[in-house]
């Protein structure tokens, strides 16, 4: 009887070891998929960002109202010396 009783608490420790690492690793994997879910949209954010950053107009407008830039009214080139030589 003594041997029956400690089959049955082993099968028993056994099953709350088994279920208490099942509900550890669902926890785990609900951790994951917020994470996944949080970086997904950080880099959906970040791709917008770029987007916004990379267009010509975006571009334009900021190197008009922020750095004062402008095209020039004439452009001059100027041969250097080698280039002179060269044809020569």
């Amino acid at each position: 009887m003594l041997i029956f009783a400690f089959v049955i608490f082993s099968f028993l420790a056994i099953n709350v070891f088994i279920n208490n690492r099942i509900a550890q690793v669902g926890y785990n994997i609900e951790a994951l998929k917020k994470e996944v879910s949080k970086l997904r949209n950080e880099n959906r954010e970040l791709k917008f960002f770029i987007a916004t950053k990379e267009n010509p107009y975006v571009i334009d407008q900021f190197a008009s109202t922020k750095l004062k830039m402008r095209f020039p009214e004439k452009v001059v080139y100027i041969k250097s010396t080698d280039e002179i030589k060269s044809k020569n």
